[in-house]
């Protein structure tokens, strides 16, 4: 088996897993330090009403990983969280919530594979300067979006990052696009 470094987790686990044969190892429950921050995957365990949130690698900002508690249909995503930058959404990190809009700060930098798939009932996004990367099926599948501003920042558009949003009638590019 070919475990990676990098940990899966839920809101009350945390594995790894072969990156052939997909067959997972190591399920454990989380350990969390003081600040609700698990010691081994760093899942940032959440109050009500609030996102979810994962310690980045390097402990130096936080990586949106999903929609925890919050129980609306236009989240927003902060641009400080327990005092360090936001600069990521998580592959997968919305895929089939039935949010309408997302707010998308200004400091994110990426926005994973396959973050907003599934996404039925969103209908616009403005995507900030700050962001350089937009992932594979990013929006795939959100039927509903009519129109995406994309700033400035945005260089790389990945594979089928817009595919199948049939309502989609605007979608503004930026400058500094190199690939697509």
């Amino acid at each position: 088996h070919f475990y990676g470094e990098e940990w899966e987790f839920n809101d009350s686990e945390h594995w790894l897993k072969c990156s052939e044969c997909g067959e997972t190892a190591q399920i454990e429950s989380h350990i969390y330090s003081e600040n609700k921050v698990c010691l081994v995957c760093g899942y940032e365990k959440t109050e009500n009403g609030e996102l979810e949130f994962r310690l980045s690698d390097d402990g130096s900002a936080y990586i949106v990983v999903g929609i925890g508690s919050a129980e609306t249909e236009y989240p927003v995503i902060p641009e400080i969280y327990n005092g360090k930058p936001v600069t990521e959404i998580a592959d997968y990190a919305f895929d089939e919530e039935d949010i309408i809009g997302i707010h998308i700060p200004e400091g994110i930098t990426s926005i994973g594979e396959a973050a907003f798939w599934g996404c039925r009932s969103l209908k616009s996004v403005d995507i900030p300067e700050s962001v350089k990367i937009i992932g594979e099926s990013a929006f795939d599948a959100c039927i509903s979006l009519e129109a995406v501003i994309i700033g400035d920042g945005v260089e790389i558009i990945e594979s089928w990052a817009f595919s199948r949003c049939q309502a989609l009638e605007t979608l503004t590019f930026g400058n500094a696009l190199t690939e697509i």
